[in-house]
């Protein structure tokens, strides 16, 4: 039960290792998850302490101010919006809604995916990322084969822990391929808002007129607030009540209602977060390349998977020397399918513990 267990960790445990490792939590710098590093929008601390006398009434059970705000920014019919407690809560209720017996993965990716699947007693089914060069690749082919005997493809873009990245073109593509073989198509774009040029990468302007799919948002990621929970999904109106009648009452919080409709129309902090994902991910790259025994794959997200090359040092080993001698945190991928013990991702941070990242991992690796 352990394995099974320790097989659906993730990163961003913070709590555990403050205990583990004998370290309060203020003094960890967490870079296993994939949070912005600009942290939460200004605004935020100012909306909870507002409105902390609120805490004794029931949060709307719609998030009908919220969703308003998301259709006015996205340009979508609010009916065609589903809030929830973060994303992950939704995957399960979308399982549920749609009940798969066959699910088609493609591996590595995130790892909730399975677990969503199995928590409905569905089979999975695994494509592999192929290594080509600095990146991991897809072969659409090859999926869109398979979803012939499929009920539901999980689709991650960008793709975590890999940083790849489709097309919009591709993916609505893909779509139209699972439509035709009757198979549902679940898109998580968690990590969308940290890519370049998102309008020519998203399909959630073109996902209402498809029965067969929903695209997942998340909040948390961008915005900093983990904490509160908070993400939503689009897709054609029938669909979304379908998953509605599976949600609980009061799905999402008062506050992370009241602080993801502001936060979400901050237009100086999200293009300030864009900037500094774009300049610090190139920093730690340059960086990081220099030490020839780690190898990086190319990322469109916030963050970057690395591979040791050193065979004689895992990443679990190495986890586990950063965070007890160095109070850094990174992911170790060993438990993600179609990698191994010699995988781990960083999150892109700020410019002071880039450095301090980057100085542990030399000292590690060049002493």
């Amino acid at each position: 039960m352990e394995n099974y267990i320790n097989f659906f960790k993730h990163g961003g445990n913070v709590w555990s290792k403050s205990k583990e490792y004998g370290i309060d939590i203020e003094e960890i710098i967490d870079f296993s998850s994939n949070i912005n590093p600009v942290g939460f929008p200004p605004q935020t601390s100012k909306i909870i302490k507002e409105n902390i006398n609120l805490i004794n009434k029931y949060p709307d059970p719609e998030s009908s101010e919220l969703k308003s705000r998301l259709s006015e920014i996205l340009n979508i019919d609010s009916k065609n919006i589903l809030a929830g407690n973060g994303s992950s809560e939704l995957f399960y209720l979308s399982v549920r809604a749609v009940s798969p017996i066959k699910v088609l993965i493609p591996a590595p990716t995130f790892v909730e995916y399975e677990q969503a699947a199995r928590s409905v007693s569905a089979s999975c089914i695994f494509v592999n990322y192929e290594k080509k060069n600095q990146e991991f690749k897809i072969d659409l082919q090859k999926i869109i084969k398979k979803t012939a005997n499929s009920n539901l493809l999980f689709f991650c873009n960008p793709n975590n822990p890999t940083g790849s990245l489709l097309d919009k073109e591709e993916i609505l593509f893909l779509i139209k391929k699972c439509r035709e073989n009757d198979c549902f198509i679940f898109i998580d774009e968690a990590f969308i808002d940290f890519v370049d040029d998102i309008k020519n990468k998203s399909v959630i302007k073109n996902i209402q007129k498809y029965s067969n799919a929903l695209v997942f948002r998340s909040l948390t990621k961008f915005f900093a607030i983990p904490g509160i929970r908070l993400g939503y999904i689009v897709g054609n109106k029938n669909l979304i009540n379908k998953i509605k009648v599976c949600q609980p009452d009061w799905p999402v919080n008062l506050f992370a209602q009241m602080v993801g409709k502001e936060v979400i129309s901050d237009i100086n902090y999200i293009s300030q977060t864009r900037e500094l994902i774009k300049r610090e991910k190139e920093f730690l790259s340059k960086s990081l390349e220099k030490i020839k025994q780690l190898k990086l794959y190319k990322s469109y997200a916030n963050f970057i998977l690395i591979e040791i090359k050193d065979k004689s040092l895992t990443s679990g080993a190495l986890a586990e020397k950063l965070g007890r001698d160095y109070k850094i945190l990174i992911r170790d991928c060993a438990n993600f399918r179609n990698l191994g013990n010699n995988f781990f991702r960083i999150a892109i941070k700020n410019r002071h513990e880039n450095i301090l990242l980057i100085n542990s991992l030399k000292q590690i690796f060049e002493t």
